[in-house]
């Protein structure tokens, strides 16, 4: 079943260049399958990962991660194909298209002495 996800990014601030800034993009996405699959996990203290974060759909597909540590948690490391494409602190979160999902992998950044929870999903992308 095909559907739509829209993804609605807001930046606006002052102060933090020679002019107010104000980006405010919207993308419709054709997707397939409302959601391929999602989750919450945690990486263990002290990961010996990283690990790969399995889903049984095709690609290309649209990825989301969202760290919901709270306190001292660490960041989550994300890489994509062997490269490091993010470390996301508490809170924060990244949507992504991804072309090879099989090589989406997380562990905690620099071997954090604490776990880190985490959300994610993917979406087919048609």
């Amino acid at each position: 079943m095909a559907g739509t996800v829209t993804a609605t990014l807001t930046l606006a601030g002052q102060g933090v260049t020679s002019d107010p800034i104000a980006i405010a993009p919207t993308a419709v996405l054709n997707i397939d399958n409302p959601c391929v699959e999602s989750g919450s996990l945690i990486t263990p203290p002290l990961a010996a990962g990283p690990y790969t974060l399995t889903t049984a759909a095709s690609d290309p597909m649209f990825l989301y991660i969202k760290n919901t540590g709270i306190g001292p948690a660490g960041a989550l490391e994300v890489s994509i194909g062997g490269v490091v494409a993010a470390n996301i602190k508490q809170g924060q979160w990244m949507f992504i298209p991804v072309e090879n999902a099989a090589a989406v992998e997380y562990d905690t950044e620099a071997l954090a002495a604490t776990a880190v929870p985490f959300e994610y999903a993917f979406w087919a992308s048609v």
